[in-house]
């Protein structure tokens, strides 16, 4: 009895370092100190790091060709990681969807606040700073991973990893 609960506690613990492994991988969870709350400044670091990434020569702004090379790289590894997961345990649940990179809000469009095709450090700054301001209806310095990712749910379905 022992070892089968065991055996289940290990198996429990597996899948969820996966699913946060994979949230974490794929840009889904900037929860950084894992405490369940999303603050402005964990938003940023996340919004920022994201972006940046996208940055292909590294000239501190990233264009729209490189952000949509970066999406199309996101959305090739997502399905790969898709593929591979155990049934029915693929990030979105049963069918995949939502979940994966690219749905969603158009986050080169919402933080390209000049509409010059570039997006900035200092443009996410503010375009992140707005968007947690939408989502902290409640004001208290921080949002949950439900509020924060009820924008990639589809009707009545789990958050991204759930």
């Amino acid at each position: 009895m022992r070892t089968s609960i065991a055996a289940s506690l290990v198996a429990l613990m597996i899948a969820s370092a996966g699913a946060a492994s994979a949230q974490q991988r794929f840009g889904f969870d900037p929860d950084t100190n894992g405490d369940g709350k999303i603050t402005l400044s964990e938003m940023k670091l996340a919004r920022m790091n994201r972006m940046m990434e996208a940055d292909a020569n590294h000239d501190g702004k990233v264009s729209k060709a490189e952000w949509d090379a970066a999406q199309k790289e996101r959305q090739a590894q997502f399905a790969q990681f898709r593929a591979n997961a155990p049934p029915g345990k693929a990030p979105g649940g049963p069918g995949g969807r939502p979940g994966g990179p690219g749905r969603g809000r158009d986050g080169f469009k919402e933080s390209d606040l000049n509409n010059d095709g570039f997006v900035t450090k200092a443009e996410i700054e503010r375009a992140v700073t707005a968007r947690f301001a939408e989502l902290d209806k409640a004001k208290r310095g921080y949002v949950t991973r439900e509020e924060m990712f009820a924008q990639f749910r589809g009707p009545g379905g789990p958050p991204p990893g759930k």
